[in-house]
């Protein structure tokens, strides 16, 4: 079918046995795996929950130690089942441990020591009524008020601010501090001298004494008012390419309306040329290089005074650069991004809130590293890029994924990355030289020495793109190892068409750092003729009218892709309701590639390509190739148990509500086939789940409750959007009796193996009354174990007894003639796997407890 609170909870499982030893009968365990690291805000109370197994007749101890970053202990009383964590002992951001030792006589029992991670309350920083994606430009000797905000964790809490200043290349110095007001105003002595300034602002909770992450705007100050005016491009205008207009206006001297004009334009503020010359003109086409900056002023006169505007300034596009957390995730805003000449930084800029960064570096080395930091993240370097190959051909893709033991703030002097070694051999075991065009099939050996955080993972080498996951990378060429530190590669040149390529190795280690490196290859594979009959591609609903040629899907929380557990919590791309928060946004493609052609409907008809090119257009008109997957891959992706998409697009420009549009095309040596549509889609964006009533820790609830939830927004894409839902009501707070859910005795298409689905048109509550065993809507208890299911016995629930409730499945999807487009909210069996859509499972933020009426 097409549908297809922070307290550690877990089921504890006790194994009795018949004849028990002293040492086997005394354990104690967490109540929630310990693979995940926990998280939780500076200065909160955590709750910490554990289940104890003594067979003896002895009453046992239990002591809770917390070992906190700087290597103190604290011991925590608890009871026997749960010990309260108070946040005064979790006043300080980093990473902390805590076990559990249980007691009995002689005999202890402990836990593993359990992670978890303290952090900040605020997420980011942000200025308010600012240009983000230009220079601003001041007059020298003015004021300027700098406003701000902030986008925190929870509510409640009241934060100070520490405001500083830079000056060029200077040092920040402190210009007020502790000020509640989120609003700063710099004055015309701050702001006396022309140049380049930058503005930090760092919050700080918990009466000052914890820092939060902080954010710096950088701005210009320019020399006297010179010319008033309009011109364009605006000042610090970035990003431009091909023919640049600068133009002018509204431009006279005093009231004299006669005025000519000359024009300079240069590469530098005080090294400007002459371009016209007493001219009536207002505008001029500058036709600009890349990875440039310009400078122009313009001048009027009439012919007795003269007077100069300004000299504006604008950046053609340079080393671009996405950043994204993981395979599919969201973007990574305020990324520092250092460029590398050897050890030297010779540039620094940030991601903007597109995850997007424009490296402008006129004369760039021919070879240049990348170091990407951010708070509370890893580290990410991407080795031997080549700025040539890269600037005006493609933008460079990668990955900074939060920190799993420290972050790189908190990194010293002796921290180093794991050192990547990689040689190539031809099949006769002779070395390849890399210098030299290539000509046929080859392999990598991959050899890591480990530092600081050891090795981890491996993705051996794959073209043009970053290496991952077999489930997000739909051609994943080269190998994968996991705590080896050495790795052979298969390289085939299948598929690519003569010309340079770029091979990229990655290798994470325990902290989740990684090492991208990058090689360049000349591919020149000898031209043989064009195929006789090419392949026609089929579009998958060409084949069955039901398949879709494109599926979307928006998932609420994140999943890593690489052995990661299911991590953070709502999010979506490009704008602040987007892709900047823990999730995964990605587009699959499907059409019948020619083996499967061959095999359902004719084997004579057309040739086997080599493969397929992947074009995508967000206009529907202007379509750009982003991916070339090989013919073998793809026959191995459709022939698994569970058939994968034929593609997977992963881009971070991926954009919720923002349609785009796909075509196929077959590719054989140096020859493609005809590039067909497949259609487009538009991404939705994500959605929560209001539970609504009864409202979390209710008491004297009814024993028929009437359970009602809805979404949080109203979501929009191609076509309806419709909703749906199924409820569970948990019988595990004082019992273990399991969960119940409702089947529809009258409707009962609407059921499935784990109760019925609920469905709305568009944005909707839905209720339901528990009714037990009666009425129209029935309810089951039933195991998500076993999956065994029985009818309740009785018409309501217990009388002044705890339970929980909510909606583990929860999706919205839209439908047309080629296109599918889902939004999962939840899908959660128990932890780490789901029902329908998410292997790994998709926790729903809230079961919500209730306490019911007691009998009169």
């Amino acid at each position: 079918m097409r549908k297809i609170l922070f307290v550690v909870t877990l089921l504890l499982v006790t194994f009795l046995f018949i004849s028990c030893t002293p040492k086997d009968s005394l354990s104690v365990v967490f109540t929630r795996d310990t693979t995940e690291n926990l998280e939780t805000v500076v200065g909160e109370d955590l709750e910490i929950s554990y289940g104890i197994t003594n067979l003896s007749d002895d009453p046992a101890t239990t002591k809770v130690t917390l070992t906190k970053p700087d290597n103190s202990t604290k011991v925590i009383s608890g009871s026997a089942t749960k010990a309260t964590i108070p946040g005064e002992e979790l006043s300080v951001i980093g990473m902390y441990t805590v076990k559990v030792t249980t007691t009995v006589e002689d005999i202890s029992k402990s836990t593993p020591e359990l992670p978890i991670k303290v952090t900040s309350s605020i997420n980011e920083v942000y200025f308010e009524e600012v240009p983000e994606d230009q220079l601003l430009s001041l007059k020298v000797s003015t004021s300027k008020t700098f406003n701000w905000n902030v986008s925190k964790k929870l509510e409640g809490r009241t934060y100070t601010y520490d405001v500083e200043l830079k000056f060029n290349d200077g040092n920040f110095n402190v210009l007020a501090e502790k000020i509640t007001e989120k609003s700063y105003t710099l004055t015309a002595t701050d702001l006396e001298n022309p140049g380049v300034y930058q503005i930090r602002i760092t919050p700080y909770e918990l009466s000052d004494s914890v820092a939060g992450p902080s954010a710096t705007y950088e701005f210009q100050v320019a020399n006297e008012a010179g010319l008033e005016g309009s011109f364009s491009p605006a000042n610090g205008t970035k990003g431009l390419e091909g023919e640049v207009i600068v133009s002018w206006g509204g431009l006279d001297i005093g009231q004299d309306t006669n005025v000519k004009y000359n024009l300079f334009i240069g590469k530098g503020p005080t090294n400007l040329a002459k371009v016209l010359s007493e001219t009536t003109k207002t505008n001029y086409s500058v036709f600009t290089k890349l990875n440039e900056k310009y400078y122009w002023q313009v001048e009027a006169t009439n012919g007795e005074t003269s007077v100069k505007s300004d000299v504006f300034e604008f950046w053609t596009k340079g080393l671009e650069i996405y950043v994204s957390k993981y395979n599919s995730g969201p973007i990574v805003q305020n990324a520092k991004i250092q460029l590398l000449d050897g050890n030297t930084v010779i540039e620094e800029v940030l991601t903007n809130a597109n995850g997007y960064a424009d490296i402008n570096y006129p004369l760039m080395p021919k070879y240049v590293d990348i170091k990407i930091s951010k708070d509370g993240h890893a580290l990410t370097k991407i080795i031997d890029v080549k700025p040539e190959y890269f600037i005006g051909n493609k933008i460079i893709e990668t990955q900074l994924r939060e920190a799993s033991i420290r972050t790189s703030d908190e990194y010293d002097g002796d921290y180093v990355l794991n050192d990547v070694s990689i040689n190539y051999y031809k099949n006769d075991d002779s070395p390849v030289d890399i210098t030299l065009p290539a000509t046929e099939d080859f392999y990598s050996v991959i050899e890591i020495k480990q530092n600081t955080e050891h090795q981890y993972i491996a993705y051996g080498s794959n073209w043009d793109r970053i290496p991952g996951s077999s489930t997000m990378t739909s051609d994943r060429m080269g190998s994968f190892s996991q705590e080896a530190t050495k790795m052979t590669s298969i390289i085939t040149l299948d598929g690519l068409e003569n010309g340079m390529h770029d091979l990229n190795t990655v290798i994470f280690d325990h902290n989740d750092n990684l090492v991208q490196k990058i090689d360049y290859f000349n591919v020149q594979r000898a031209v043989v003729t064009a195929p006789a009959n090419p392949y026609k591609i089929m579009k998958a609903n060409e084949f069955e009218p039901t398949y879709d040629n494109l599926t979307s899907w928006t998932k609420r929380r994140g999943v890593g892709y690489y052995n990661n557990p299911v991590i953070g919590k709502s999010g979506n791309p490009k704008d602040l309701d987007s892709h900047t928060s823990d999730s995964n946004l990605y587009i699959e493609l499907y059409w019948v590639d020619w083996d499967t052609y061959s095999v359902l409907i004719d084997p004579n008809e057309y040739s086997k390509p080599e493969g397929y090119n992947i074009y995508r257009s967000f206009n529907g008109e202007n379509f750009e190739k982003i991916a070339m997957v090989r013919s073998d891959y793809v026959k191995y992706r459709v022939a698994q148990a569970s058939p994968m998409a034929n593609y997977i697009d992963k881009s971070p420009e991926l954009t919720p509500e923002e349609e785009v549009w796909y075509k196929v095309s077959p590719v054989y040596n140096n020859y493609e086939g005809e590039k067909v549509l497949l259609g487009s889609v538009v991404p939705m964006k994500e959605f929560n789940v209001e539970l609504k009533s009864p409202e979390h820790n209710s008491s004297n609830v009814s024993v028929n409750p009437t359970f009602t939830w809805g979404p949080d927004k109203a979501l929009t894409s191609d076509s309806t959007v419709v909703y749906e839902y199924q409820i569970f009501v948990y019988d595990w707070n004082q019992s273990d009796n399991g969960l119940m859910i409702p089947f529809d005795t009258v409707n009962i298409d609407t059921n499935s193996q784990i109760g019925k689905f609920f469905t709305t048109e568009g944005k909707k509550d839905v209720s339901v009354q528990f009714t037990g065993n009666n009425g129209d809507i029935i309810w089951n208890t039933f195991n998500p174990y076993s999956l065994d299911s029985f009818l309740y016995p009785e018409g309501n629930l217990e009388h002044g007894k705890s339970y929980n409730w909510g909606v583990n499945v929860a999706y919205a999807y839209s439908f047309d003639e080629d296109s599918s487009s889902y939004s999962l909210s939840a899908d959660f069996r128990y932890r780490d796997a789901g029902w329908w859509f998410e292997a790994y499972g998709i926790e729903p933020d809230l079961h919500a407890d209730f306490t019911t009426e007691t009998e009169q």
